[in-house]
This record gives structure tokens, C-alpha cells and sequence, in this order.
């Protein structure tokens, strides 16, 4: 398996849908940069690790569902889904697509930018549909 590629499917399997907050440290470089829409978050422990939280806690059970992964051998691109129900069992449920841009150093995830369509998850969530 291309090395990227193991440590995209690492941040899938063991961070985002294992909520192993652990496996961030392992994962990312400290420095770690996120770009989503026109916020940047900047500092894998003291911004990025906390968002990730802040959006767990709201969708406990949360997971994500990649569909395709492109890559340049320094670059991986990733279309997904996320999806859970906000405020865990029995709470409204949503699905969001979105994409991302990955870059490494040759061990950790530098920085990504995304796109989520958020408008879709409110609508889903205020809608029950």
C-alpha cells in the first residue's frame, strides 16, 4: 500500500471513526494546518484536535465514508461522507459530503483544505429528512 494512502486510511479508521483522539498525535504534525471554507485552524493539539472534539461530542457515533481517494504520491485528495446523529441515538440525523487536500512530510499529515456542505447537514438536521 502506498505509504500516504496507509496514513489517510489510519486518520479514517483510528481517528475519525474510532474517535481515538490518540491516534491524531501519531497521525499529524504538530503544526498541523486546516483550511475548511474561510476558517483556519492552525495547531494540531491546541485548535484542530479540540474542533474535531467540539463536532464528536455534537455527533457521538459519528462516522465517515471515503468513496474516492486520488493521489500524487505527496498529495492525497479524498471525496467522503459524514454522517451520525446529532446528539447521539434517537437525535436528528444527518449525511454531509465534502472533500479534502492532504499534504504530508513523508511521515505525518501537514495541512489539509476542505469543503463540507454544511448547509446540507442544518437542512437535514432542522428538517428530519
Amino acid at each position: 500500500m502506498d505509504p500516504l494512502v496507509g496514513l489517510i486510511r489510519r486518520f479514517v479508521v483510528d481517528f475519525m471513526n474510532g474517535h481515538n483522539a490518540a491516534a491524531c498525535s501519531e497521525i499529524m504534525d504538530g503544526d498541523y494546518r486546516l483550511r475548511v471554507g474561510d476558517q483556519l485552524i492552525c495547531g494540531r493539539d491546541s485548535h484542530y484536535r479540540p474542533a474535531v472534539q467540539a463536532q464528536l461530542d455534537q455527533f457521538p457515533g459519528m462516522g465517515l465514508s471515503v468513496h474516492h481517494l486520488v493521489t500524487s504520491g505527496d498529495q492525497i485528495a479524498m471525496h467522503f461522507t459524514e454522517h451520525g446523529a446529532s446528539g447521539g441515538c434517537g437525535g436528528p440525523v444527518a449525511a454531509w459530503q465534502g472533500i479534502a487536500l492532504y499534504r504530508w512530510n513523508g511521515a505525518q499529515l501537514t495541512s489539509c483544505a476542505a469543503e463540507e456542505d454544511y448547509f446540507a447537514r442544518r437542512r437535514q438536521l432542522k428538517s428530519g429528512v
